[in-house]
């Protein structure tokens, strides 16, 4: 089998970092780290995703430090829609020395009891 990929995907002034799928059980949290190199320094940015169904109809995301495990805590607010729930614009999520604006999208699935989540981190250059 042919390993096969994109690279230099643009929207934009905008350069995809990483692009991914995680299926994510109800009740679960995603944990990973977003690495970026810029300058020849690596950043690196953990991140803990967890889903929050609270019954309402209101969807959003929320971001908080989480001080016991060095990371982001972002939560999706009642993004448990089986035709899908997603971001509807860029959102940004990490300034790296006022140099680089790191930005989101995702869209979610709720099938069943599993969340098909995709998420795509793009690079921005910060306005001069």
């Amino acid at each position: 089998m042919t390993k096969q990929y994109v690279d230099n995907v643009m929207i934009g002034e905008r350069r995809l970092l990483s692009s991914d799928t995680f299926l994510i059980p109800k009740g679960e949290t995603c944990e990973f780290k977003l690495n970026v190199t810029d300058a020849g320094r690596d950043y690196s940015f953990p991140i803990h995703i967890f889903f929050d169904d609270n019954g309402e109809t209101t969807q959003s995301v929320s971001f908080k430090p989480d001080p016991i495990t060095s990371s982001m805590k972002m939560t999706l607010h009642n993004w448990n829609n089986s035709l899908g729930s997603a971001l509807k614009e860029f959102y940004p999520i990490v300034n790296i020395e006022n140099r680089i604006i790191v930005e989101m999208l995702m869209l979610n699935r709720r099938l069943g009891d599993v969340n098909e989540l995709v998420i795509q981190f793009w690079r921005k250059d910060a306005e001069k």
